[in-house]
């Protein structure tokens, strides 16, 4: 069974070093899954990360690849909000998960390195989570600058470091809401079959601010009486980073959703049938 990877993210830096994180990430990608769908929301000097991996260099066998650019006048011509993530994941992701054209969908971030799933023990009924080890910004800058290094050497050099990294932990179980998401940083990597993303209507639009809007998706998963799985046999790597002084300023003054807004308010969806802006001419290159 095949599977497709949906990442959402956008030419800012963001963190620092995002050219080099996301070029581990695309490349590990693209080996890992059958298609890839990328989708650059809103890069603010209209060069996507797409192009600007070009500009610098960055080359890899991306023929599974694809790019979903989304620019201003969509903002504009859709109603979407100034003061909304800058990166709005609920959005962006959505847009992928609809334009998927295989049965199972990974929605993740652009600087995870995943490891080889095999799905055909899945069910389609389940949730999958994937629980993210941190590998901290020093030694992926310093191990992984040679661009010569194949994305099996990494993985492996990964595996084999990994006691040195930090596992992201689970969550308390003290209420309902944390005994269905688990795990702190859920929306990583979130594995689920096109049924499932169809059934929940994929993430909900109306949170689009930062703060638990990826949290969300297994919250109305687990009403649809769908059950949640942490996938501890599959690492996932995330390389880490660190917010550069202007971004993190900015992330302070962003609008953020409450917890209660993501776990009460949308524990039903109040996604329309066209979530994903499925009834939009989207361009995928």
């Amino acid at each position: 069974m095949k599977i497709t990877a949906v990442i959402a993210s956008r030419n800012d830096d963001y963190g620092l070093n995002l050219t080099h994180r996301a070029y581990l990430c695309l490349r590990a990608m693209c080996q890992t899954f059958d298609e890839v769908i990328y989708v650059d929301w809103n890069s603010p000097s209209g060069v996507s990360l797409l192009e600007q991996l070009k500009i610098e260099g960055y080359e890899f066998d991306h023929h599974n690849l694809k790019e979903i650019k989304i620019g201003k006048q969509f903002l504009t011509e859709n109603g979407i909000p100034d003061d909304a993530q800058p990166c709005c994941e609920v959005l962006a992701r959505n847009i992928g998960i609809t334009r998927a054209t295989n049965d199972w969908i990974v929605s993740t971030n652009i600087d995870i390195i995943p490891t080889e799933i095999q799905v055909d023990n899945f069910s389609e009924e389940t949730f999958y989570i994937g629980k993210k080890i941190n590998v901290f910004d020093q030694f992926h800058l310093d191990n992984f600058k040679d661009r010569n290094l194949t994305n099996e050497q990494i993985v492996e050099f990964l595996n084999a470091n990994k006691s040195r990294f930090h596992y992201m932990g689970e969550l308390p179980q003290d209420s309902l809401p944390n005994r269905i998401v688990q795990i702190i940083g859920c929306g990583d990597f979130q594995l689920g079959h096109r049924s499932l993303w169809n059934a929940i209507r994929g993430f909900e639009e109306a949170l689009l601010y930062r703060n638990h809007q990826d949290s969300n998706a297994l919250i109305k998963a687990y009403y649809e009486d769908y059950k949640i799985q942490i996938m501890n046999e599959y690492p996932m790597y995330h390389l880490d980073h660190k917010n550069n002084l202007a971004f993190h300023s900015k992330d302070r003054a962003t609008r953020c959703n409450s917890w209660d807004d993501a776990t009460t308010k949308y524990a039903i969806t109040k996604n329309p049938k066209t979530w994903g802006f499925t009834d939009k001419d989207i361009v995928i290159t």
